[in-house]
């Protein structure tokens, strides 16, 4: 099944120790339409980078072990705390709740417990399981922000409607 293009506006920053790896999935972001930030660490990113992103890719395994520190210092981050995060792993242990995909995409689900939505992608992880959960994640984000925009703009109208004056007295 062919996927859409996901919106050339999004930006994704793709943070992944493995060179080859962090280059094969940027062709992969960027052939489905995708903007892709490259980092091969947390420390590497310039301030600015933050404010950029709609959601962040974040590789915990560092050669035979999992860095969970990695997905806690991001969440500490205030300009990544709201962002959606796809964690890939090899193993849990020592993973904070997080939720997965539906099981036709990854294996099980846990509760999520932090403001941001953070998915576990389970390594060897399929690309197009990869480019699912990033578009079902920026919808949903897409869809957040519609509504946080339509309730500001109800409110600014309904503001408006208490302070405007009468029609009929102004003749």
């Amino acid at each position: 099944m062919p996927y859409e293009q996901l919106s050339p506006t999004s930006t994704i920053l793709l943070i992944e120790a493995d060179p080859s790896l962090r280059r094969l999935m940027t062709l992969g972001l960027q052939h489905s339409g995708m903007h892709v930030i490259e980092a091969c660490s947390l420390e590497s990113l310039a301030p600015v980078t933050a404010q950029s992103c709609d959601l962040v890719v974040l590789d915990v395994d560092h050669g035979m072990t999992s860095d969970w520190s990695l997905l806690e210092k991001i969440q500490s981050n205030p300009h990544f705390a709201l962002l959606p995060i796809v964690v890939l792993a090899w193993d849990r242990p020592g993973a904070p709740s997080i939720t997965t995909p539906s099981p036709s995409i990854a294996s099980t689900s846990v509760a999520v417990s932090t403001c941001s939505q953070i998915i576990l992608l389970d390594k060897p992880f399929d690309a197009r399981a990869l480019y699912h959960t990033i578009q079902q994640q920026l919808a949903s984000r897409a869809a957040q922000k519609a509504a946080i925009e339509a309730l500001a703009e109800a409110r600014v109208l309904a503001m408006y409607a208490q302070h405007a004056l009468p029609v009929s007295g102004l003749w």
